[in-house]
């Protein structure tokens, strides 16, 4: 395996004083533990994510699927893909819009 520059790679002379591989480790944690918890419900983190936007958005008004997207901040076809598996397990209702192609 080549060897690289350290000095050219990071700015920091260890993994422990990186902030940056600090903050991926401890969110390798925090998923895991995450995942651990929604196990026994048989839901992964997205879903998870999911089914709390629908919740705090449908305070307001009953969300649209571009709402929940830009709201959690993921592709609207990612979101599609996580609603219809969540409908087809029965744990949500979708609503068509009325302008919504057939």
């Amino acid at each position: 395996m080549p060897k690289s520059n350290w000095e050219e790679f990071s700015r920091f002379s260890n993994a422990e004083n990186s902030p940056g591989f600090q903050l991926w480790k401890m969110a390798t944690r925090w998923r895991r533990t995450i995942e651990g918890t929604l196990k026994p419900f048989g839901l992964t983190h997205p879903q998870f994510v999911l089914l709390a936007a629908i919740t705090w958005l449908q305070k307001e008004t009953l969300p649209m699927q571009a709402d929940i997207a830009r709201f959690i901040e993921l592709d609207v076809n990612t979101v599609s893909q996580i609603i219809r598996g969540l409908e087809r397990r029965g744990l949500i209702k979708r609503e068509r819009g009325k302008d919504e192609r057939t």
